[in-house]
């Protein structure tokens, strides 16, 4: 219990320092992540993917890993969604198992929770609000929904810079890993038509 408890007070300590809000259309640039938040996406990271035996999902995505040992990659890609099917070959043949897989997703998960919430007029405040479900019941519960959620993050941060490809390539690469990430598709129109 204790390590969910010190990641919200470590989001509500920066939203507490960090609360002034930002003036809309200050946004930062992507490419310029501050000490800080580098820490909070490696810290993120490494809680949500090193976890053992934690969440709903874990002997279901156990037992997907083992699943695909030894098998050739083009016959594991049909286990489940293909790009998550891919992470599950390499953490069974090539080493890690689920740690692996489930560290490559928490990693992918945390950059877009981070980069979405960078372009939020508090950002650490925003952090702090997705600590408790998103964070701790959907990325550290539901591995692929997680990952997905990540990278549909990554594909909104993309939509709110003006930036159409971007967002659909990002969210056909979350429906690699949850095929219902695709239903954020048609946001793409609504962008369009102003």
């Amino acid at each position: 219990m204790l390590i969910y408890w010190s990641i919200l007070l470590v989001a509500l300590s920066a939203a507490l320092v960090y609360s002034r809000p930002r003036l809309a259309g200050l946004r930062p640039e992507v490419s310029s992540w501050s000490v800080l938040w580098v820490g909070a996406w490696l810290g993120l990271t490494l809680v949500i993917g090193l976890r053992y035996e934690v969440g709903a999902d874990w002997p279901a995505y156990e037992a997907m890993v083992r699943a695909v040992s030894g098998l050739p990659l083009w016959q594991a890609l049909d286990t489940t969604d293909p790009a998550y099917a891919a992470l599950n070959w390499v953490g069974a043949n090539v080493g890690g198992g689920v740690l692996f897989v489930n560290t490559v997703c928490a990693a992918l998960f945390s950059w877009g929770l981070i980069a979405f919430c960078r372009l939020q007029p508090r950002p650490w405040l925003a952090l702090l609000v997705a600590v408790p479900y998103l964070v701790i019941v959907v990325a550290m519960g539901y591995t692929r929904q997680g990952v997905a959620l990540g990278l549909a993050m990554l594909g909104l941060t993309a939509l709110l810079q003006g930036r159409l490809l971007g967002f659909v390539l990002w969210v056909a690469v979350a429906a690699m890993f949850h095929k219902s990430a695709a239903i954020l598709i048609p946001l793409a129109v609504f962008v369009g038509s102003d």
